[in-house]
């Protein structure tokens, strides 16, 4: 990776912001600070000629990078395959369907909050996964009461 595209995935000097590059002590650490945990959400799906497939989970995962920088946070791997919508007969788009969409990310919660993260953000940019950060969501009912 160059060095510019990496110092624009770290958060303020020394302090790393991308879970994919952190160790399991380094999130053990972040989880004893009760921070937060920011999820993107995109998709893998045409967008005419000029886009490429994947622009749902890159502007999802810079809007997490961003946030990640102002709140103290870490940004977990994206999930690229989500329902995309009307794009799907498209040549490239990987139609997962929504409720095939919907338990795997519902899946992806659960474990991390069984895992003792208690604060935890679904971003996604992308219209047809707004099903998912409704219902995925837990209350906050749901994370004072989670186990690892």
């Amino acid at each position: 990776m160059g060095s510019n595209t990496e110092a624009a995935r770290q958060g303020s000097p020394g302090r790393k912001i991308m879970a994919d590059t952190m160790t399991s002590g380094e999130m053990a650490a972040h989880r004893r600070r009760n921070g937060i945990l920011l999820l993107p959400l995109g998709c893998f799906e045409m967008h005419g000629v000029q886009v490429g497939m994947s622009c749902d989970s890159f502007i999802a995962e810079a809007a997490c990078i961003h946030a990640a920088r102002e709140w103290d946070a870490v940004v977990l791997p994206t999930i690229h395959y989500t329902f995309p919508g009307a794009t799907s007969p498209w040549p490239g788009s990987v139609a997962v369907r929504p409720e095939e969409t919907f338990r795997y990310v519902k899946a992806v919660v659960e474990a991390i909050l069984r895992n003792g993260f208690k604060k935890l953000v679904l971003c996604s940019l992308h219209g047809p996964s707004g099903f998912c950060l409704l219902y995925t969501s837990p209350s906050p009912r749901d994370l004072s009461t989670s186990r690892m």
